[in-house]
């Protein structure tokens, strides 16, 4: 339920850890629902309703100024607020992360603090990603299930990869998150739904929970295409952001054609290619391409600017599309 006086949700439960008593005013829940009110505004935009774009935009800005009002404190975003205005904390790895990803913050130093915070943990990338700093005990569990409060999951690993991901971090994105992830699935194909650290048992990163989970496997997919390759597909907008400095050095383009999307990417030339469903005229955002040079695509003549990015529009006819540097 949104509380427009206090400008968040008030939830039941976790987002994503069903097991955590996260309820109130919680940072998890509200920072997602700031990614599905963006997304939610680009389609009613697609869809020419301009009214309920506008309201999801304003709620999507209202929540994030709330949670910069009411849940920072010094260094993160805490677990939740009560209705009281007090707050209860385990500086939640997950949440923070997710902050960081899809653009909380209202500040740069603030995103550098929570990354900080986050990676002087004993157990953040023990295996990618661990869920908390503090441990949530059997009191703070509906059930007084524990289970989850140990563990490094998939889908944290996601929300650190968009966080490193908007603040550049390609060191930490390639080391900690995306080759321990590779390496496993390469090697064992089927991994376990989730891994234990826990540093009173002398445990790290050992295999728990469902053995042949789908999870890192999916994660996987879903950092590559969205963070290394930097493939976004909107229903009026398409960006291809790779971050370079992911890629072996120097970084000179790449070839994705996985399912229903192929793009191959150089400096000077970028050509792609999408399924039928997203047919029709698209923004698009290319980068890093050559700066300053003049682009040939679909008949137009656009340059990239001198940070080298490339924006222009274009109508997808379901054609290979192409923007050619001109020598």
């Amino acid at each position: 339920m949104y509380d427009a006086d206090v400008g968040l949700l008030f939830v039941p439960a976790s987002l994503w850890a069903d097991t955590l008593k996260r309820t109130n005013f919680t940072s998890d829940s509200n920072a997602y629902m700031v990614r599905v009110l963006q997304h939610a505004a680009e389609a009613f935009d697609f869809l020419n309703d301009t009214k309920s774009a506008t309201d999801a935009m304003h709620m999507a800005q209202n929540i994030r100024a709330a949670m910069n009002k009411h849940l920072w404190k010094e260094d993160h975003y805490v677990t939740m607020m009560l209705r009281n205005g007090s707050h209860r904390d385990w500086v939640d790895y997950d949440s923070n992360l997710l902050a960081v990803g899809i653009g909380i913050p209202d500040t740069p130093e603030k995103n550098m603090k929570i990354l900080q915070r986050v990676d002087s943990g004993v157990c953040t990338h023990v295996k990618p990603t661990y869920i908390s700093e503090k441990f949530y005990g059997p009191e703070d569990c509906f059930s007084h299930n524990d289970g989850d409060s140990v563990v490094a999951m998939g889908r944290i690993a996601w929300a650190d990869a968009l966080a490193r991901g908007v603040t550049g971090d390609a060191k930490t994105f390639r080391e900690k998150i995306l080759a321990p992830i590779m390496h496993d699935v390469n090697k064992y194909t089927w991994l376990f739904e989730r891994f234990i650290c826990d540093p009173k048992r002398g445990v790290f990163g050992e295999p728990g929970h469902s053995e042949y989970f789908i999870e890192y496997g999916e994660v996987l997919t879903m950092m590559l295409r969205e963070v290394k390759y930097g493939i976004r597909v909107g229903f009026s907008t398409i960006e291809v952001l790779p971050m370079a400095a992911a890629f072996d050095q120097p970084f000179n383009g790449f070839v994705y054609n996985i399912g229903d999307t192929m793009v191959e990417y150089q400096l000077g030339r970028v050509c792609m290619k999408f399924n039928k469903r997203v047919l029709g005229k698209k923004r698009f955002t290319l980068g890093p391409v050559t700066p300053d040079r003049d682009f040939i695509v679909a008949g137009q003549t656009i340059k990239s600017s001198s940070s080298g990015l490339l924006e222009f529009q274009a109508l997808l006819t379901g054609n290979v599309l192409c923007a050619v540097a001109t020598k």
